[in-house]
């Protein structure tokens, strides 16, 4: 049934028992946080227990002193500020986010956020000219700009001073007043902030100027953690403690917007990562998608409770529309998939015509998802092609689309993620340098599928404290995703459906211990009655008990599952069609 490769992480005993006995903790959950690439025991008690008294100092940013002089002169002098957005879940938190904080001080804020298909990524055209018509003082950008210097040149020479606020690479400094991005601040001790927490950087160090309390930045937190998760930025270090405490935020009293649309989507209390990623943030991302990212930023900023319901409701209509577009890219895709060469092809290059491009990104993330490699789906407009690239940890996209910049007309992104336009008679080109490039950097051993394990554990080894313990690893995500585990020779007793069909509940055995296993019914297709499998825990509030989420599972018992079979587009919409 599976196509993966199941295996499991060795471990460093001695360490584990050391850490362990130091916090103390099981050596078992000692031996995560050691994967997790933390064995300082005081950087290992603040990643269980963090807190926002761990938070970096934000002068520490290179510039930020200079963009916080320039802002609080621009603040009190009542000058025009003129802030813009990326079209993403990040740039869209981030403007609401420093647009909020800029007006609670006194500032004379206009927003902006660019459409994705006429305007693209950067400093929009449109943005400039309407802040030259403003007679702003000052332009200030967040999640964006780090790329844009004919717009930055053109604001300068119209005497508005730019402020740029960014967590991309950055080829080159644009000509900008002040330019706070931590993969430009080689003094600040974490550069993987996503754009909407470099801006909670400058509202922490801006509000704190001004001799005031941090409080109200605080109760904007899960905006910073709605915008990092959706940003697939990694979940160690800073980012930890603004999202662990975002999603506290999140599920007790939202900020304006996310209120209603936790309320429309049915979420209730806590809100995990997973329900972020699935459910919220597409809802929030649909609109920059295939329309306008204004009525995002909107929901986000508007305090009449009906004017939020009418935005739900708008979102949640554009949300299904995005699906069946994305699906419909997925569909013409299919015999381009079905007929790779997957021993040759290590970075997938795909190219159709008049494609959606706000879907591109989006089908390139689920194929890597699928396919464990570097992705690139691209469409033809005119007489160019332009696309987005998605790729995994161990392949630094970004600076392999550097290599071949002189294909392309434009390209920007960071290590993860970029987006490039090229002539239309540079596509194969194109196509034949990026897999040269990862043929320097991967292996066909590092592109099979493959679900990694912590720990092969028996039933008796599997506790209650233990499930408590893990839950303290959360939230998950990039860098920190959710403890797998594998169970051998275990016995299927029962399985009980869920009234709506989509989950069920197994009982397992194995050596006599029973315990309770939660599954997609999807999952269960062929599911034998003796079976080894892979799957995370969590804790059973109700009972008190650990409770299983199954992953997979083989009737092979060596671990090792040798049958590959080729992914199928089924498997995409799996987890999100259960929400």
């Amino acid at each position: 049934m599976s196509r993966e490769i199941w295996k499991a992480r060795k471990k460093d005993e001695e360490k584990a028992r050391e850490l362990a006995r130091e916090l103390p903790i099981l050596p078992l959950t000692a031996s995560l946080i050691l994967n997790r690439g933390i064995e300082d025991i005081s950087e290992a008690k603040k990643f269980l227990f963090p807190k926002l008294s761990y938070l970096n100092d934000p002068f520490q940013l290179e510039e930020m002193e200079l963009a916080v002089a320039r802002l609080r002169e621009a603040i009190i002098e009542k000058e025009p500020i003129f802030l813009q957005g990326d079209y993403d879940v990040d740039g869209i938190c981030a403007t609401a986010l420093l647009a909020k904080i800029l007006v609670s001080l006194g500032g004379r804020v206009f927003c902006y956020i660019p459409n994705r298909q006429r305007e693209g990524h950067g400093i929009s055209d449109y943005a400039v000219k309407k802040a030259i018509e403003l007679r702003a003082g000052l332009f200030v950008t967040v999640d964006c700009g780090s790329s844009s210097h004919a717009q930055v040149e053109k604001l300068n020479g119209n005497g508005i001073d730019v402020i740029i606020t960014d967590h991309h690479e950055m080829p080159e400094r644009p000509s900008a007043l002040a330019l706070v991005n931590p993969k430009f601040s080689d003094s600040y001790p974490f550069q993987a902030l996503a754009g909407v927490g470099v801006a909670f950087k400058v509202g922490q160090a801006l509000i704190s100027s001004f001799g005031k309390s941090l409080g109200p930045l605080y109760e904007k937190l899960d905006l910073v953690a709605l915008g990092t998760i959706a940003d697939l930025a990694s979940l160690l270090g800073e980012n930890r403690i603004l999202v662990k405490f975002g999603l506290e935020k999140l599920g007790t009293i939202p900020s304006n917007g996310l209120d209603m649309l936790k309320k429309f989507t049915g979420l209730n209390g806590y809100v995990d990562s997973h329900k972020v990623s699935f459910i919220l943030a597409p809802r929030l991302n649909a609109p920059g998608r295939i329309s306008s990212p204004l009525k995002a930023l909107e929901l986000l900023l508007t305090e009449d409770n009906n004017k939020k319901e009418a935005l739900c409701r708008e979102l949640e209509k554009m949300n299904r529309e995005r699906r069946s577009l994305e699906t419909k890219i997925l569909m013409e895709i299919e015999e381009d998939l079905s007929s790779l060469d997957l021993e040759r092809e290590l970075v997938i290059v795909l190219k159709g015509e008049n494609w959606h491009r706000g879907l591109l990104g989006l089908v390139a993330s689920k194929l890597v998802e699928l396919y464990q490699r570097p992705v690139f789906v691209l469409s033809k407009y005119g007489d160019k092609v332009k696309g987005s690239g998605r790729s995994i940890p161990s392949f630094n996209i970004y600076k392999a689309v550097q290599e071949i910049s002189h294909l392309l007309i434009n390209y920007g992104g960071h290590n993860s993620a970029v987006g490039v336009e090229m002539e239309e008679g540079n596509f194969y080109p194109f196509k034949e340098h990026i897999n040269e490039i990862a043929s320097k950097y991967l292996s066909l051993d590092e592109l099979r599928p493959k679900q990694e394990a912590e720990a092969i554990l028996t039933f008796q080894e599997i506790s209650f404290r233990l499930a408590q313990e893990i839950s303290l690893l959360a939230p998950f995500g990039i860098d920190n995703p959710q403890p797998l585990f594998i169970s051998k020779d275990v016995e299927v007793k029962g399985v009980n459906s869920f009234p709506n069909g989509r989950y069920a509940v197994l009982t397992l055995q194995q050596n006599g211990t029973e315990l309770i296993c939660l599954s997609p019914v999807k999952l269960l297709e062929g599911l034998p009655h003796r079976c080894s499998i892979i799957y995370s825990l969590d804790v059973d509030k109700d009972s008190s008990q650990p409770l299983l989420l199954l992953k997979g599972w083989s009737e092979e018992d060596n671990i090792i599952v040798s049958e590959e079979k080729r992914p199928y587009l089924g498997q995409l919409l799996l987890w999100e069609d259960l929400f």
